[in-house]
């Protein structure tokens, strides 16, 4: 049965099992009052019929519990792995997340019955017992160890590792490829180590080599790079020691950006390459401990010592396994980092996998493939004639982001593919030829080819806590990145994309490009797949919103603590009066208590008393409510201005900022129950949060104390003040205030005046803004806006925090149309929502995507919604993605760009049209917008979209101009040239006589020397990205000409 009140899956008959372990024991609490006792814990899978196709469905982490009545299905714990569960006219439907029915059921006696049954070939058995396919999987992992492939599955640490059990036994030992690449001494004892206690507290480094044979690109070395808390690894290739601080400045770079904290310590070797002159300066700039061992004491480095060796067993192991050129031990290195942060390590003390601390979620390790096994990889139809061969044989090597790293040694060079077939049982180098031909002796030559890496870990480690297999994450460089020869590689943790991505094949050759160097690709997929902070990971969930459920929690005191300091503001502030009677003709309205945790560094519990103002009766409970927000065009618009201009960014907090407002009507409320559940009424002096007239009440009155303090609001928005004498800015978003000014003595001098006059929390320098993180350098003259913690609660919430990423956000060949079938019972609108919060705020990639699920919000169906949680898939492989504000020299205080999509729409013909904005080079304003009526033809369209971002333009110019910076006249791009013919000549043209005067506003401004407006290349016109969906070659250059 589905139950949706079950916390786990529950099954009472082992025959669902494949596989059973002990567990503590649990009490289970029953709906009926029934407590049950639970030891025993495992991965059952059950099987369903849907139409003519079997699917498998796998429910981890099951009780095993005999003594229930019936098995149970627990809806939570389905939702959790992407499944989406629908009860609907009597059924109970089952769908995974590509929208596919994968079981279903009907509603007997009350309750839903799922039409499952136990797989074919589920198999409990002993837990000492494996299957035949745990060889491939042994070596899939890079030859690891039974008892850590066995924990891998017991404990569901990763998604997608497929070990069926029978009675035959695997032994390791027997592998003669572990014997020869692991085998070592027996270890120290192990010292204790304190443990990390945050990500990036301490990072361990050590260099690995010189290898005695180069890798076919030259690299004779390689830099680990190890986060002590997760045990996360990222290494780079270099070819001299030199490079070492330039990769670290880069590793430093990387993941204080996407954690948003700074590494507090480094632990190396007393080696040159980490105590140079240029390396301390940089430790110095940033704040670093720098922490070296003892001198010959490597043992106390023993993190990254350890990790070095891991990872080259690993490396000679599958490069022995394979019969694989010496020159490969690069790629191979990469592979087993990559599967190392994959697999489980005694340095955890939790069941996750580093991968799982460093990302959290699950790895999914099902295209998992043997290293250096046969693959026919699919040779495009452009590629060959009708009579050759459809496939060629290369060497499976590594993954790429979009696939796999094949090796083909007729041409030395690697090749990138998706559409691979492999044979796992065969290497491509085998005994017969003559590249490797090793013997069992031979293998002492292969150690000794990797020269003083035999050195390095001659003496075991006694000192520092030995780590088992963890290891790295691999990043993988992009196809144009491999072959160039004076930067360094280094390995990118990408999941694989799913098939429905149009992805071409790449080659690459692995010595002497031409090409220039560029930025490298992978930088772009490494940024964008980092998962949200650990504050995050480490969050409560869901918190309750009765007060009953919360005492009832380990965390009560800290909401008592909270309710108790709500009260006291009401009070403190004579909110309201108790009244025992209330006049004839009026009625109360009702409150509430609202509880949330702060999602900033503070993590702050908060209790806010809320008023229903849904039950307020106009003319008698209110009058006007309307109350102005800052635009957050205005609000980028500042932003991008402090940065060209070196302007400081205070902000601070207005607390309990709606009760400062004075209310004109007589407004009656029920407060909550008291302690002995009294219920009293009272009669409010001021406005408190819920009301309908709340914000406006405590704008008017922020208006009033602001402006006595010699500040004016704008014209162009009325929440910017400017206080032109003391060089001052101030931006009001309801009780959110940001301050700027060059001069830190002014800034205190207006929160000073402030906090006299308002309950005011003073954060400091900006960081966290409506939901945005705002990271900033003064000195270099950059910033960071950033919405990932936002984009992870999304996938959270909606379930998609396991799920494959892809590269765009919309699929360039699908086309939707309206609801012609059933509706989806899917929450469309709560998504859409959140996503146009996002595009709002700073993720301008995926306006157009969302665009266009907007115009189906009133009556979504399935194919909506799959087309929507793709964008959901584009976030969980960019949520890192941000904005970057840079201070530049020479640029216009502000550009702006036009562009149209003509008839894009087939149903109605309607033209898309897209504008952007910059101030000083940085984006500040954006739009996607279906034009109104059908245009005839593309320069129609293209001067419907003109006149739209025209007066866009002369809105922002105006805010410019009163904060005194002139921005007219301003450059206007436009990529159609006979649009920019109409708008700059005065006489009319037969062929655009019919098209509405009010169009003609631009031509008007461009007359008045207000708008200049300019051809410019298409591929150069950062509006196209607004008005179309892009492939993705052509999205990732938008999303850099865009500053992301």
């Amino acid at each position: 049965y589905v139950d949706s009140g079950a916390s786990a899956h529950m099954l009472r008959e082992m025959r669902y099992f494949n596989n059973l372990w002990e567990a503590n024991e649990q009490t289970i609490a029953m709906a009926n009052g029934e407590k049950l006792k639970c030891n025993r814990v495992g991965n059952a899978v059950l099987q369903s019929d849907v139409g003519n196709k079997r699917f498998r469905l796998t429910l981890y982490n099951a009780y095993f519990i005999p003594e229930l009545h019936c098995n149970l299905i627990s809806v939570s714990k389905m939702e959790e792995t992407g499944k989406r569960i629908t009860f609907r006219d009597g059924q109970v439907e089952i769908w995974d997340e590509s929208g596919q029915m994968i079981a279903k059921g009907r509603k007997v006696n009350g309750l839903y019955a799922l039409d499952v049954s136990p797989e074919d070939n589920t198999v409990c058995a002993n837990l000492g017992q494996i299957s035949s396919n745990v060889d491939i999987w042994h070596k899939r992992f890079a030859h690891l160890g039974e008892t850590n492939l066995m924990k891998l599955v017991r404990n569901h640490m990763v998604e997608g590792l497929d070990i069926k059990r029978s009675s035959e036994v695997f032994d390791p030992i027997v592998c003669k490829s572990c014997i020869i690449g692991k085998q070592s001494r027996e270890p120290f004892n192990k010292g204790n180590r304190v443990r990390s206690r945050r990500p990036l507290e301490v990072i361990h480094s050590d260099v690995c080599g010189q290898m005695t044979e180069e890798t076919y690109d030259g690299f004779k070395y390689f830099v680990s790079f190890i986060d002590d808390f997760t045990h996360f690894v990222i290494i780079y290739l270099i070819r001299n020691k030199s490079e070492v601080l330039q990769k670290f400045v880069e590793y430093e770079a990387l993941v204080s950006a996407q954690f948003n904290l700074k590494i507090s310590k480094l632990r190396s070797d007393n080696g040159g390459e980490y105590f140079g002159n240029e390396f301390k300066t940089f430790c110095v700039s940033k704040g670093i401990q720098m922490t070296p061992t003892v001198p010959y004491t490597p043992q106390q480095n023993g993190v990254s010592e350890r990790m070095n060796r891991t990872l080259m067993d690993k490396a000679v192991s599958i490069l022995h396994e394979g019969e694989m050129p010496y020159a490969l031990w690069g790629e191979a290195v990469y592979v087993s980092a990559y599967l190392t942060n994959r697999s489980p390590t005694s340095a955890l003390s939790a069941l996750k996998t580093p991968y799982e601390m460093w990302f959290n979620c699950k790895p999914d390790v099902s295209k998992l493939k043997v290293f250096g096994c046969v693959a026919y990889a699919y040779i495009n139809k452009q590629c060959r004639s009708k009579l050759d061969g459809k496939s060629r044989v290369l060497a499976m090597v590594g993954y790429a982001p979009n696939g796999f790293r094949l090796y083909d040694d007729n041409e030395n060079k690697i090749v990138i593919s998706r559409d691979v077939i492999f044979d796992e049982k065969k290497f491509y180098f085998d005994k017969t030829r003559s590249v490797l031909n090793q013997t069992a002796n031979g293998n002492e030559n292969l150690n000794e080819r990797f020269g003083k890496y035999g050195e390095c870990f001659e003496t075991e480690l006694s000192q520092s806590r030995v780590l088992p297999d963890v290891q790295e994450p691999v990043f993988v460089d992009e196809v144009e990145s491999v072959s160039d020869e004076n930067e360094s590689e280094v390995s990118v943790d990408d999941e694989f994309v799913e098939a429905e991505e149009n992805l071409e094949e790449g080659t690459l050759p692995l010595r002497q490009s031409q090409r220039s160097r560029r930025p490298p690709n992978w930088l772009q997929d490494y940024d964008t797949n980092f998962d949200s902070s650990f504050l995050v990971a480490h969050t409560q969930g869901e918190v309750p919103q009765n007060i009953e459920s919360l005492m009832k929690r380990e965390d009560w005191p800290k909401w008592k603590a909270a309710i108790d300091e709500e009260m006291t503001s009401l009070l403190e502030n004579e909110t309201w009066t108790l009244v025992s009677v209330i006049p004839k003709g009026r009625r109360p309205i009702n409150s509430m208590w609202v509880f949330t945790i702060k999602e900033d560094d503070s993590n702050r519990y908060k209790a806010r008393l809320v008023a229903k103002g849904c039950s307020q009766r106009p003319g008698l409970d209110y009058g006007e409510t309307y109350a102005p927000v800052a635009k957050m065009c205005t609000i980028r618009a500042m932003l991008s201005i402090a940065v060209k201009n070196n302007l400081l960014i205070h902000q601070m907090d207005v607390k309990t900022a709606f009760l400062n407002g004075m209310l004109e009507e007589d407004v009656f409320m029920r407060l909550p129950p008291d302690v002995n559940g009294d219920v009293k009424t009272c009669k409010l002096n001021k406005s408190i949060y819920g009301l309908k007239q709340a914000s406006r009440t405590w704008n008017l009155r922020f208006n009033e104390i602001i402006t006595q303090l010699g500040f004016t609001k704008l014209e162009s928005d009325t929440c910017l003040y400017r206080c032109e004498s003391r060089g001052l800015y101030i931006i009001l978003y309801v009780d959110d205030i940001l301050i700027f000014g060059k001069d830190l003595k002014q800034i205190k001098w207006i929160k000073d005046n402030l906090s006299k006059r308002f309950k005011m929390k003073d954060l400091g320098e900006v960081q966290h803004f409506l939901g945005l993180d705002i990271r900033r350098d003064l000195e270099s003259g950059w910033m960071i806006l950033s919405q990932e913690r936002y984009i992870s609660k999304i996938l959270n919430k909606f379930g998609m925090t396991e799920c494959k990423p892809v590269s765009t956000p919309v699929d360039t060949g699908m086309k939707f149309e309206k609801t012609r079938g059933q509706p989806t019972s899917a929450p469309f609108k709560a998504l859409l929502g959140c996503l146009q919060y996002l595009t709002l705020i700073s993720r301008p990639d995926i306006t157009f995507a969302v665009s266009i699920f907007s115009r189906f919000q009133s009556n979504p169906d399935d194919t909506h919604w799959i087309g929507l949680k793709r964008i959901l898939r584009y976030l969980q492989g960019t949520r890192s993605l941000c904005l970057i504000y840079r201070r530049m020299e020479n640029e216009a205080p502000m550009l702006g760009y036009a562009d149209a999509d003509f008839a894009n729409n087939e149903e109605d013909r309607r033209s898309i049209s897209g504008n952007a904005f910059t101030i000083y080079g940085n984006l500040v304003s954006w739009s996607t917008k279906r034009q109104q009526l059908v245009s005839l033809s593309s320069t129609e369209a293209e001067l419907v979209s003109l006149c739209a971002a025209s007066k866009e333009g002369i809105w922002l110019s105006k805010m410019l101009s009163e904060i005194g910076i002139c921005a007219i006249p301003f450059t206007m791009f436009e990529d159609n040239i006979p649009c920019i013919k109409i708008a700059e000549e005065p006489r009319d043209h037969q062929r655009t006589k019919h098209i509405d005067v009010k169009y003609m506003f631009i031509r008007e401004q461009v007359q008045n020397k207000k708008i200049i407006v300019q051809y410019v290349p298409s591929d150069s016109q950062l509006a196209d990205i607004f008005t179309k969906s892009l492939v993705r070659t052509k999205f990732s250059k938008m999303i850099q000409l865009l500053g992301m």
